[in-house]
Protein backbone atom coordinates (compact mmCIF):
# COMPACT_ATOMS: atom_id res chain seq x y z
CA UNK A 1 0.00 0.00 0.00
CA UNK A 2 1.25 3.44 -0.90
CA UNK A 3 0.27 5.25 2.28
CA UNK A 4 3.13 7.72 2.57
CA UNK A 5 1.62 10.52 0.50
CA UNK A 6 -1.84 10.02 1.96
CA UNK A 7 -0.73 10.00 5.57
CA UNK A 8 1.68 12.86 5.06
CA UNK A 9 -0.90 15.02 3.29
CA UNK A 10 -3.61 14.31 5.83
CA UNK A 11 -1.30 15.06 8.75
CA UNK A 12 -0.23 18.35 7.21
CA UNK A 13 -3.78 19.38 6.27
CA UNK A 14 -5.20 18.52 9.66
CA UNK A 15 -2.39 19.83 11.82
CA UNK A 16 -4.00 23.21 12.25
CA UNK A 17 -7.63 22.29 12.82
CA UNK A 18 -7.73 18.76 14.25
CA UNK A 19 -8.89 18.30 17.82
CA UNK A 20 -5.80 17.20 19.71
CA UNK A 21 -5.65 13.90 21.59
CA UNK A 22 -5.89 14.18 25.37
CA UNK A 23 -2.80 15.89 26.75
CA UNK A 24 -0.12 13.61 28.16
CA UNK A 25 1.43 15.00 31.31
CA UNK A 26 3.90 12.16 31.81
CA UNK A 27 6.73 10.82 29.69
CA UNK A 28 5.90 8.24 27.02
CA UNK A 29 7.06 4.66 27.29
CA UNK A 30 10.81 4.22 26.78
CA UNK A 31 11.93 4.18 23.16
CA UNK A 32 13.01 0.48 23.17
CA UNK A 33 9.48 -0.64 24.11
CA UNK A 34 7.98 -0.58 20.58
CA UNK A 35 11.06 -2.44 19.33
CA UNK A 36 10.57 -5.13 21.96
CA UNK A 37 6.96 -5.54 20.82
CA UNK A 38 8.08 -5.67 17.20
CA UNK A 39 10.66 -8.40 17.81
CA UNK A 40 8.44 -10.51 20.06
CA UNK A 41 5.45 -10.39 17.71
CA UNK A 42 7.61 -11.01 14.64
CA UNK A 43 9.10 -14.20 16.08
CA UNK A 44 5.74 -15.42 17.34
CA UNK A 45 3.80 -14.83 14.14
CA UNK A 46 6.56 -16.17 11.90
CA UNK A 47 6.11 -19.55 13.55
CA UNK A 48 2.54 -19.75 12.22
CA UNK A 49 3.77 -20.06 8.65
CA UNK A 50 5.03 -23.55 9.45
CA UNK A 51 1.96 -24.53 11.49
CA UNK A 52 -1.30 -22.92 10.38
CA UNK A 53 -1.46 -19.59 8.57
CA UNK A 54 -5.23 -19.42 9.06
CA UNK A 55 -4.65 -18.82 12.79
CA UNK A 56 -3.01 -15.46 12.15
CA UNK A 57 -5.83 -13.20 13.41
CA UNK A 58 -6.48 -15.40 16.45
CA UNK A 59 -2.78 -15.47 17.30
CA UNK A 60 -2.41 -11.71 16.87
CA UNK A 61 -5.44 -11.16 19.11
CA UNK A 62 -4.00 -13.50 21.74
CA UNK A 63 -0.63 -11.75 21.60
CA UNK A 64 -2.28 -8.37 22.23
CA UNK A 65 -4.36 -9.73 25.10
CA UNK A 66 -1.34 -11.34 26.72
CA UNK A 67 0.66 -8.12 26.52
CA UNK A 68 -2.21 -6.17 28.06
CA UNK A 69 -2.52 -8.71 30.90
CA UNK A 70 1.17 -8.45 31.67
CA UNK A 71 0.91 -4.68 31.82
CA UNK A 72 -2.26 -4.68 33.93
CA UNK A 73 -0.46 -6.75 36.57
CA UNK A 74 1.69 -3.72 37.33
CA UNK A 75 -0.28 -0.96 39.12
CA UNK A 76 0.13 2.33 37.28
CA UNK A 77 -1.49 5.71 36.72
CA UNK A 78 -3.62 6.18 33.66
CA UNK A 79 -0.94 8.06 31.74
CA UNK A 80 1.58 5.27 32.35
CA UNK A 81 -0.99 2.74 31.11
CA UNK A 82 -1.61 4.85 28.04
CA UNK A 83 2.14 5.09 27.36
CA UNK A 84 2.54 1.30 27.53
CA UNK A 85 -0.45 0.74 25.25
CA UNK A 86 0.93 3.34 22.88
CA UNK A 87 4.13 1.30 22.65
CA UNK A 88 2.11 -1.82 21.85
CA UNK A 89 0.28 -0.02 19.03
CA UNK A 90 3.49 1.43 17.59
CA UNK A 91 5.36 -1.87 17.77
CA UNK A 92 2.61 -3.70 15.89
CA UNK A 93 2.33 -0.92 13.32
CA UNK A 94 6.06 -1.18 12.66
CA UNK A 95 5.67 -4.93 12.20
CA UNK A 96 2.95 -4.63 9.56
CA UNK A 97 4.39 -1.57 7.82
CA UNK A 98 5.83 -3.66 5.01
CA UNK A 99 6.19 -0.67 2.68
CA UNK A 100 7.86 1.47 5.39
CA UNK A 101 5.14 4.08 4.99
CA UNK A 102 5.14 5.16 8.63
CA UNK A 103 8.91 5.51 8.75
CA UNK A 104 8.72 8.03 5.88
CA UNK A 105 5.55 9.90 6.85
CA UNK A 106 6.03 13.53 7.92
CA UNK A 107 5.38 14.42 11.56
CA UNK A 108 5.28 10.84 12.86
CA UNK A 109 8.36 9.15 11.39
CA UNK A 110 10.47 9.88 14.48
CA UNK A 111 8.21 7.60 16.54
CA UNK A 112 9.37 4.64 14.41
CA UNK A 113 13.05 5.46 14.23
CA UNK A 114 15.09 2.56 15.56
CA UNK A 115 12.20 0.11 15.88
CA UNK A 116 13.41 -1.92 12.89
CA UNK A 117 17.19 -1.82 12.87
CA UNK A 118 18.62 -4.30 10.39
CA UNK A 119 18.05 -5.29 6.80
CA UNK A 120 17.44 -8.85 7.98
CA UNK A 121 14.59 -7.64 10.17
CA UNK A 122 13.15 -5.75 7.21
CA UNK A 123 13.42 -8.84 5.05
CA UNK A 124 11.60 -10.93 7.69
CA UNK A 125 8.91 -8.27 7.98
CA UNK A 126 8.36 -8.16 4.21
CA UNK A 127 8.05 -11.93 4.13
CA UNK A 128 5.54 -11.93 6.98
CA UNK A 129 3.48 -9.19 5.34
CA UNK A 130 3.44 -11.25 2.17
CA UNK A 131 1.34 -14.08 3.57
CA UNK A 132 -0.70 -12.72 6.48
CA UNK A 133 -4.44 -12.31 5.94
CA UNK A 134 -7.50 -10.99 7.78
CA UNK A 135 -10.74 -12.34 6.29
CA UNK A 136 -8.75 -13.34 3.24
CA UNK A 137 -7.44 -9.81 2.58
CA UNK A 138 -3.67 -9.39 2.57
CA UNK A 139 -3.62 -5.66 3.34
CA UNK A 140 -6.35 -5.57 6.00
CA UNK A 141 -3.94 -5.91 8.93
CA UNK A 142 -1.88 -2.98 7.63
CA UNK A 143 -5.00 -0.83 7.35
CA UNK A 144 -5.95 -1.72 10.94
CA UNK A 145 -2.55 -1.32 12.58
CA UNK A 146 -1.26 1.66 10.63
CA UNK A 147 -4.51 3.56 11.22
CA UNK A 148 -4.28 2.67 14.90
CA UNK A 149 -0.76 4.13 14.99
CA UNK A 150 -1.80 7.37 13.30
CA UNK A 151 -4.67 7.60 15.78
CA UNK A 152 -2.27 7.11 18.68
CA UNK A 153 0.13 9.77 17.43
CA UNK A 154 -2.18 12.35 15.85
CA UNK A 155 -5.75 11.55 16.91
CA UNK A 156 -8.74 9.88 15.22
CA UNK A 157 -9.67 12.89 13.09
CA UNK A 158 -6.30 12.88 11.33
CA UNK A 159 -6.35 9.08 10.99
CA UNK A 160 -9.76 9.17 9.29
CA UNK A 161 -8.56 11.82 6.84
CA UNK A 162 -5.39 9.86 6.13
CA UNK A 163 -7.36 6.72 5.32
CA UNK A 164 -9.74 8.62 3.06
CA UNK A 165 -6.89 10.38 1.24
CA UNK A 166 -5.15 7.06 0.66
CA UNK A 167 -8.27 5.62 -0.98
CA UNK A 168 -8.76 8.74 -3.09
CA UNK A 169 -5.15 8.42 -4.21
CA UNK A 170 -5.88 4.84 -5.26
CA UNK A 171 -8.92 5.99 -7.23
CA UNK A 172 -6.96 8.72 -9.02
CA UNK A 173 -4.35 6.36 -10.44
CA UNK A 174 -4.59 5.54 -14.12
CA UNK A 175 -6.20 2.13 -14.40
CA UNK A 176 -4.64 1.58 -17.83
CA UNK A 177 -1.05 2.14 -16.72
CA UNK A 178 -1.11 0.89 -13.11
CA UNK A 179 -0.38 -2.81 -12.79
CA UNK A 180 -1.94 -2.89 -9.31
CA UNK A 181 -4.89 -0.54 -9.73
CA UNK A 182 -7.29 -0.86 -6.80
CA UNK A 183 -9.53 2.17 -6.90
CA UNK A 184 -11.37 3.53 -3.87
CA UNK A 185 -12.38 0.73 -1.51
CA UNK A 186 -14.90 1.20 1.28
CA UNK A 187 -13.80 -2.21 2.61
CA UNK A 188 -10.25 -0.90 3.07
CA UNK A 189 -11.73 2.19 4.70
CA UNK A 190 -13.70 -0.08 7.05
CA UNK A 191 -10.48 -1.68 8.27
CA UNK A 192 -9.06 1.82 8.77
CA UNK A 193 -12.08 2.68 10.91
CA UNK A 194 -11.64 -0.55 12.88
CA UNK A 195 -8.04 0.38 13.66
CA UNK A 196 -9.07 3.87 14.72
CA UNK A 197 -11.78 2.53 17.01
CA UNK A 198 -9.40 -0.05 18.48
CA UNK A 199 -6.74 2.57 19.25
CA UNK A 200 -9.28 4.99 20.75
CA UNK A 201 -10.49 2.22 23.04
CA UNK A 202 -7.00 1.15 24.10
CA UNK A 203 -5.84 4.71 24.74
CA UNK A 204 -8.99 6.10 26.29
CA UNK A 205 -9.34 8.88 23.73
CA UNK A 206 -12.61 10.58 24.66
CA UNK A 207 -13.16 8.35 27.70
CA UNK A 208 -10.15 7.99 30.04
CA UNK A 209 -12.05 5.43 32.14
CA UNK A 210 -11.37 2.91 29.35
CA UNK A 211 -7.80 2.80 30.66
CA UNK A 212 -9.07 1.27 33.90
CA UNK A 213 -10.26 -1.99 32.35
CA UNK A 214 -9.30 -4.53 29.76
CA UNK A 215 -10.42 -3.56 26.26
CA UNK A 216 -12.43 -5.86 23.99
CA UNK A 217 -10.32 -8.22 21.87
CA UNK A 218 -9.12 -7.04 18.50
CA UNK A 219 -11.50 -9.44 16.74
CA UNK A 220 -14.47 -7.62 18.27
CA UNK A 221 -13.59 -4.59 16.15
CA UNK A 222 -13.40 -6.69 12.98
CA UNK A 223 -16.75 -7.93 11.69
CA UNK A 224 -16.59 -9.38 8.19
CA UNK A 225 -16.86 -6.10 6.35
CA UNK A 226 -17.11 -7.86 2.99
CA UNK A 227 -20.53 -9.14 4.10
CA UNK A 228 -21.78 -5.54 4.11
CA UNK A 229 -21.53 -5.36 0.30
CA UNK A 230 -19.44 -2.21 0.50
CA UNK A 231 -18.46 -0.64 -2.84
CA UNK A 232 -14.91 -1.27 -4.07
CA UNK A 233 -12.73 -0.58 -7.12
CA UNK A 234 -14.28 2.85 -7.63
CA UNK A 235 -12.48 5.07 -10.14
CA UNK A 236 -11.98 8.77 -9.49
CA UNK A 237 -14.71 10.03 -11.83
CA UNK A 238 -17.27 7.64 -10.33
CA UNK A 239 -16.24 8.53 -6.80
CA UNK A 240 -16.69 12.25 -7.46
CA UNK A 241 -20.10 11.70 -9.01
CA UNK A 242 -21.46 9.36 -6.34
CA UNK A 243 -19.80 10.32 -3.07
CA UNK A 244 -18.74 13.97 -3.16
CA UNK A 245 -20.48 17.31 -3.40
CA UNK A 246 -24.25 16.98 -3.23
CA UNK A 247 -23.84 13.21 -2.82
CA UNK A 248 -21.58 13.48 0.22
CA UNK A 249 -24.42 12.11 2.33
CA UNK A 250 -24.07 8.81 0.45
CA UNK A 251 -20.45 8.60 1.65
CA UNK A 252 -21.53 9.40 5.19
CA UNK A 253 -24.27 6.77 5.04
CA UNK A 254 -21.74 4.08 4.11
CA UNK A 255 -19.38 5.25 6.86
CA UNK A 256 -22.26 5.06 9.35
CA UNK A 257 -23.05 1.54 8.13
CA UNK A 258 -19.45 0.51 8.84
CA UNK A 259 -19.52 2.00 12.32
CA UNK A 260 -22.83 0.27 13.09
CA UNK A 261 -21.28 -3.05 12.10
CA UNK A 262 -18.39 -2.42 14.51
CA UNK A 263 -20.86 -1.35 17.23
CA UNK A 264 -22.89 -4.53 16.72
CA UNK A 265 -19.78 -6.67 16.89
CA UNK A 266 -18.67 -4.99 20.12
CA UNK A 267 -22.16 -5.42 21.59
CA UNK A 268 -22.07 -9.14 20.78
CA UNK A 269 -18.70 -9.38 22.51
CA UNK A 270 -20.09 -7.73 25.66
CA UNK A 271 -22.97 -10.23 25.77
CA UNK A 272 -20.62 -13.22 25.80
Amino acid sequence: MKLVAAFGLALLLAAGDAPAPPARDSAPAPAPAPRAIFLEALARLEALERVDRSRFLAELTTFIEERLRVESAVPAAREAIRARRMSLILGLAALFDGTEALERTPLISSSFRGVVQTEEERRRRRHLCGWIRIHGRHDAVAHVCLSAAVTALAGPYVAERAGRHKEIEDAQRDRATSDRWQGFSFVDLAYDYAGIRFACCLLGWGDPSLLDRAPPPLTAFLPRFADLALPEQIDWLTFRERYQGENLEDFRAIAAKIHRAIDDSLAQQRRR
